[in-house]
């Protein structure tokens, strides 16, 4: 194919066949894909399609569009004499067949893991560990929301398992036993891509992972921003709503920047996603920390007598309305700068109608909770709607704290050492030592907090 295009792009001198440098790039490519489809008939295309469909270790022979226009039908026969022909005639009869998106995923998952086991065999323990934290990072990670859709059991099995290899190849196994992890994670990873390869799911599962993607990452984001909402109306602190608009709407205009850098200007690696979010995270589980322990002060009627008399102003001048902004932005941002990512793979799979709908119908329901939150939080008492609101914050603490935890785990920074526990990836409870430990520490300064605002002297009942 890489011939054909020459030949096109600067013509034949002395003969009738002209350059085509009149034509744009694409337009040429076109040419040639039209002109190189023309060798084969229709019998080659349809076999070769069901040999793609049903035999995925083929998508290893041709991982990618550089590899279909640099190979030759003689050098593919060399290896492959039973399967050449028909390949070549499908793929570029439809080179969208090797569309980025979650194709690309389980083929970066499967040379990464490859490259995993051929480093530990020779030695090369580090590099077998980037190698593996690579296959997931960047590669099963971006197939893993509509593959949930589509079989949550093998999703999860997948995640579990390439977390083992990670541990595996940190306690420097036999190289045996790491080669037999990884055969186990390449059986897996070709059952994946039949249940995503299957005519009667591609729609639905397309659907159901756009609309988990926003709706999940959405909405710990519009918790935090309804909860801070209803506290600046109902405290009367009007002026906070400047900073609490600017921080979410900042984060957006950051996550299509980030879509933008992505698409265009950089690679985002799998582990620098994965540190963004956990730092971010952990910083606004921090913030969370303070804002659930000053609305649960805010509780006791006499500090908030005194907060409205103006004696207690201090707790929420500009560095207070500057805090309450400053989590806005983080709790937006984290969540849109994973979820352009995860959408750009998406989208180019196909199936647009599809994503489009899914993603339609979770900002439907996440702009009701938003509303149906506000509406319920301002008709509380004063009392009881900052308990609840400091319910709320600090829930959202132990969750971004756990997510957090685990981002790092996945970014290679700390250790995942797996514990029987229950999984709840959506409460932040992930069944690690590190991160049970951190939410639990959260959980007890949340409670010390508690307990200094109910025994200060401040906290009696008002007469």
């Amino acid at each position: 194919m890489l011939s054909y295009y020459n030949t096109v792009s600067l013509g034949v001198p002395g003969t009738a066949m002209a350059s085509y440098t009149h034509l744009s790039e694409a337009e040429r490519w076109a040419l040639v894909f039209h002109i190189g489809q023309l060798y084969f008939d229709d019998t080659q295309k349809q076999a070769g399609r069901a040999l793609w469909a049903d035999t995925p270790d083929m998508r290893r022979i041709v991982p990618d569009m550089g590899t279909l226009v640099q190979t030759t039908p003689e050098a593919l026969a060399a290896n492959h004499p039973d399967h050449a022909m028909p390949l070549l005639a499908a793929l570029i009869d439809r080179p969208a067949l090797l569309a980025p998106g979650q194709d690309r995923a389980l083929t970066t998952a499967r040379q990464m893991l490859d490259a995993a086991d051929q480093a530990y065999r020779s030695g090369n323990r580090e590099e077998a560990a980037r190698a593996a934290l690579s296959a997931y990072l960047d590669g099963f990670e971006l197939a893993e929301a509509t593959l949930a859709a589509t079989d949550r059991k093998l999703m999860a099995q997948i995640e579990a398992d390439m977390m083992a290899l990670r541990n595996a190849i940190r306690e420097e196994e036999t190289v045996n036993a790491v080669t037999q992890r990884v055969e186990r994670l390449q059986v897996a990873l070709n059952q994946a891509e039949n249940r995503l390869h299957s005519d009667e799911h591609s729609v639905a599962a397309a659907f159901s992972g756009s609309f988990l993607i926003l709706f999940r990452e959405g909405l710990e984001a519009i918790l935090v921003l309804a909860a801070m909402f209803a506290f600046l109306k109902k405290s009367g602190r009007s002026e906070g709503l400047a900073y609490l608009h600017a921080g979410w709407i900042g984060a957006l205009v950051m996550g299509l920047a980030t879509w933008f850098a992505a698409t265009y200007l950089i690679d985002i690696s799998g582990a620098s996603r994965e540190l963004t979010e956990g730092l971010t995270a952990l910083l606004a589980a921090v913030i969370l920390i303070g804002v659930g322990l000053w609305l649960h002060n805010k509780s006791y009627a006499s500090r908030w007598q005194q907060y409205v008399a103006g004696q207690m102003q201090a707790a929420m001048n500009r560095g207070g309305l500057r805090a309450i902004g400053l989590v806005s932005f983080l709790a937006v941002y984290r969540e849109a700068f994973e979820t352009v990512l995860f959408y750009r793979a998406l989208w180019s799979q196909g199936q647009h109608t599809a994503v489009l709908s899914g993603m339609v119908i979770a900002t439907i329901l996440l702009a009701g909770i938003a509303v149906a939150l506000f509406r319920f939080s301002v008709r509380l008492p004063i009392r009881q709607f900052f308990s609840f609101s400091a319910a709320l914050i600090g829930v959202l603490a132990v969750v971004f704290a756990g997510k957090g935890l685990a981002a790092l785990q996945a970014a290679g920074w700390i250790n995942a050492q797996p514990v029987d526990f229950i999984d709840l990836p959506v409460l932040g409870i992930y069944p690690t030592l590190q991160t049970l430990l951190g939410q639990g520490l959260v959980l007890m300064v949340l409670l010390a907090g508690i307990l200094y605002n109910h025994r200060s002297p401040s906290a009696a009942p008002s007469h």
